[in-house]
């Protein structure tokens, strides 16, 4: 008895990756009982409930195992866990762009033998603040323009469904036809203000929709955040960013601009939304800051830090 393991709970959102979620979910449960873990099962049954699941933990746990897409992810770090607890993930969303930028494991197996190695990277998490909320976390980026016109988009056409890379195909078309190009800044810590930028991206990760490679040298245990101000004033330059960014030949000029800032405000012109980790959150303006080595994320291999 005195050599038990302590549990791990598996978190799940069952309708991520249109079901794939809840279909990994006991192969992954599986799994760790083989190699002598006892598991908790929580799968979520609306918004909300993770991160409430989260927030009422007691004792000691080996790891949370999130299984679902970057927006599960975002809503178990909602919930606050201890700096100290491992958080490993099965991605099984959409984009998977944490799984992509820390070359996290696809399969229940592998993922299980991840939490048993143990090895972890720790990792800077970023925070949102806005009058009257509570601070809300991220792991990714924060964006405002047309990124996250058509992440309200798709959000909005959701009607409960599920979510798959080509439910963007038509918001994406719809938004480089109709292309209404806002202007942003970016007041950074020590006052300086930066712009004006018609897309914006605040970012931890160079991972960007699993498709991109931002550019710099973007460290996501740096106690930094990237600040990337792109110009586009017609959709076609906004087209050329997309294309650069496919080929990673995205590249500072006076058309793209970087910074980096333990805490930036993203202001706007005019009526601008807010996406943060591919969820829609808000209009500008928002205050974003980060909170060095906060995160113990599970990853493959020897750890890092």
């Amino acid at each position: 008895m005195g050599n038990r393991k302590p549990p791990v709970l598996v978190l799940a959102n069952p309708k991520a990756g249109g079901g794939l979620a809840g279909e990994l979910v006991p192969h992954l449960a599986r799994d760790l009982s083989e190699l002598g873990y006892p598991v908790d099962v929580f799968q979520s049954a609306g918004p909300g409930n993770i991160t409430e699941k989260v927030r009422t933990l007691a004792g000691t746990w080996t790891a949370l195992a999130v299984v679902g897409g970057d927006g599960t992810v975002r809503e178990a770090l909602m919930g606050e866990p201890a700096a100290e607890m491992p958080i490993a993930v099965l991605p099984a969303g959409t984009a998977n762009v944490l799984a992509t930028e820390f070359r996290l494991p696809r399969a229940p197996r592998d993922t299980a033998r991840m939490i048993e190695a143990g090895a972890a990277r720790t990792i800077d998490t970023g925070f949102v603040v806005r009058e009257g909320k509570a601070p809300e976390p991220f792991v990714l980026f924060v964006g405002a323009g047309a990124d996250a016109e058509i992440v309200h988009r798709v959000h909005e056409k959701r009607a409960g469904g599920t979510l798959g890379k080509l439910r963007y195909i038509a918001p994406i078309l719809s938004q480089l036809f109709s292309y209404k190009p806002v202007e942003h800044w970016f007041v950074l810590e020590n006052g300086d203000r930066h712009g004006p930028f018609e897309q914006v991206i605040v970012t931890n990760v160079t991972s960007y929709g699993s498709m991109w490679k931002l550019p710099g040298r973007i460290t996501p245990d740096d106690g930094l955040l990237d600040c990337i101000g792109f110009r586009a004033k017609t959709a076609l330059q906004l087209l050329r960013h997309g294309v650069a960014g496919s080929f990673n030949r995205l590249r500072e000029s006076n058309k793209l601009q970087t910074w980096q800032a333990a805490r930036v405000r993203i202001e706007s012109e005019s009526t601008s939304r807010v996406q943060v980790d591919g969820d829609p959150l808000g209009e500008c303006p928002v205050d974003i800051e980060v909170r060095p080595l906060s995160l113990r994320l599970l990853v493959p291999g020897e750890p890092t830090t």
